[in-house]
């Protein structure tokens, strides 16, 4: 009798578990349902593996008074949504006051409130789950997100005084001369184009002409009341230096030069440069509040032809979730499959605007591949530097599209040519590898033996396929099914009739999902 028992507890165990993955994957029945079907008792902990989501309606960071917003949201358990729960908005203000809106989930486990932002400032929003059965589970909470309210006619917060516009070759006035040490600052604009660069040349000279190799402190503010993090550089043998940094509206920025010998001598700063946002740039999304450093990174094009502009945007969250703003960061590129650079320039200086937005346009380089791009926060010997997520993009040759096998030139006998389609691919959906060999003797049609490769580190290789007697000239398809997110890598080799192995550049495909 034990046994049978034993048997029976068993085929129901495994029952149980069969039909766990398939309630994750795809749910037909209420959570009230699976209680019923798998006589779930109501002392059991629903928030086990539980998740709690929030979105604002319109996804747009800059609002005005008077705007109202949409919040919803969903909230879903193991066995599926969790419907007529009570969820708590928690929201705050620039004053720091917390109010709450209460609102609950329907059949589907989805919750819908409005707000109306009755005044400027930086209003939070993060839902909240208390769950009602008396089980030791914890609040479950979504992530904090992140709006603005300005008024619409003040995006600029001062109005800069016309001697120290900083336009063309004009120098502007240094502040003071005493000690006889100058320190001056350019810009080759007055205004800028949100996401565009803007350049900056800077001079420290004493009565004895120039000072070389000095270490100088780039100053961004906000008007001259918010100071953001200095900048080092180092001046050139001439006394000079310059900077460069792509700028982001809504607010006029000042920027100043500052020299110090050393910890006991006194500060050398020249008058500052004001600069005026000419165009209204980007509505980015509502920022999420991180907890810990973190930069998030996003491109609406993900594929673009070459030298065609491309631009970047995010947001630079610091610790204990406080924006990072007036904060240099750098874009930096990788280039996979031993392609060339064709000079272009390896990274380059953004600078966040006061809530911790960065936007960021520069052209995609010239030559035709796969690239990825990061934006990196710098770090120091006690801090590590900080990245952001990374973004793939795929440079096609221009007026030609990106699925096309790419006709380069051969400028050496025997050259495998290796591409993607889609670009970028998504997991468990069919893409295509084309393999073109090209340049090879016509007595190595007979002896031509493709091996194809594929790793998901680009360390560790394995081999994905083999193709014998392949003719010149030939496309090979071979299909692909990516099964998770992140990096395939490929490359092909060939072997010619003298035995020299030939190789192709490394195929990297993006998956998403």
């Amino acid at each position: 009798m034990k046994g049978i028992h034993f048997f029976q507890v068993a085929c129901i165990i495994l029952l149980v578990l069969h039909a766990i993955p398939c309630v994750i994957t795809a749910s037909p029945y209420s959570h009230d349902k699976w209680k019923e079907i798998l006589a779930i008792g109501e002392d059991k902990d629903y928030t086990i593996a539980a998740e709690l989501t929030l979105n604002i309606e319109p996804d747009q960071y800059y609002r005005k008074p008077g705007d109202e917003i949409v919040l919803s949201g969903i909230l879903k358990g193991i066995f599926g949504p969790l419907s007529g729960s009570d969820i708590i908005i928690e929201r705050k203000n620039s004053s720091s006051e917390v109010s709450y809106l209460n609102t609950s989930t329907n059949d589907s486990g989805i919750f819908v409130i409005t707000d109306l932002l009755t005044e400027p400032g930086i209003y939070s929003y993060q839902a909240i789950y208390e769950p009602d059965q008396k089980v030791n589970s914890k609040n479950m909470k979504s992530e904090r997100l992140e709006i603005t309210c300005i008024q619409s006619d003040t995006t600029t917060s001062f109005e800069p005084d016309e001697r120290y516009l900083g336009t063309g070759d004009h120098e502007v006035t240094p502040s003071d001369k005493k000690g006889g040490i100058m320190v001056h600052l350019t810009s080759n604009t007055s205004g800028f184009i949100p996401g565009q660069a803007v350049s900056f040349s800077g001079q420290v000279r004493s009565d004895g002409g120039p000072i070389a190799y000095a270490k100088v402190s780039f100053i961004p503010e906000v008007g001259l009341s918010r100071t953001g993090e200095p900048v080092i550089y180092q001046t050139r043998k001439d006394g000079t230096m310059n900077a460069t940094f792509h700028l982001t509206d809504p607010d006029s920025l000042s920027f100043s030069l500052l020299y110090r010998k050393n910890r006991n001598e006194p500060e050398y700063q020249s008058d500052p440069v004001f600069l005026v946002p000419s165009d209204t740039a980007m509505n980015p999304p509502a920022r999420i509040v991180h907890t810990s450093e973190t930069i998030d990174a996003f491109i609406d094009n993900t594929s673009v032809q070459s030298m065609q502009n491309v631009t970047l945007y995010g947001w630079y969250c610091k610790k204990e979730g406080e924006p990072g703003f007036l904060s240099a960061l750098d874009l930096v590129w990788y280039n996979f499959g031993g392609k060339v650079w064709d000079q272009y320039p390896n990274s380059s200086k953004i600078l966040t605007n006061g809530y911790g937005f960065f936007e960021c346009t520069v052209p995609a380089p010239f030559t035709p591949g796969m690239y990825v791009m990061a934006v990196k926060r710098e770090g120091n010997s006690t801090t590590p530097s900080a990245y952001s997520n990374v973004l793939p993009l795929t440079v096609t040759p221009l007026d030609e599209e990106s699925d096309e096998v790419m006709d380069v030139p051969v400028s050496s006998p025997g050259q495998i040519l290796i591409n993607a389609t889609p670009v970028p691919a998504r997991v468990l959906e069919e893409g295509t590898i084309s393999v073109v060999l090209s340049g090879f003797d016509s007595i190595d049609a007979d002896n031509l033996h493709l091996s194809i490769y594929s790793s998901t580190n680009s360390i560790d290789w394995y081999l994905f396929d083999e193709i014998s007697s392949v003719l010149p000239s030939e496309e090979i398809i071979i299909p692909v099914l990516p099964e998770k997110e992140g990096y395939l890598y490929f490359k092909a080799t060939v072997d010619n009739h003298e035995g020299v192995t030939i190789h192709s550049p490394i195929l990297v495909i993006p998956v998403i999902l």
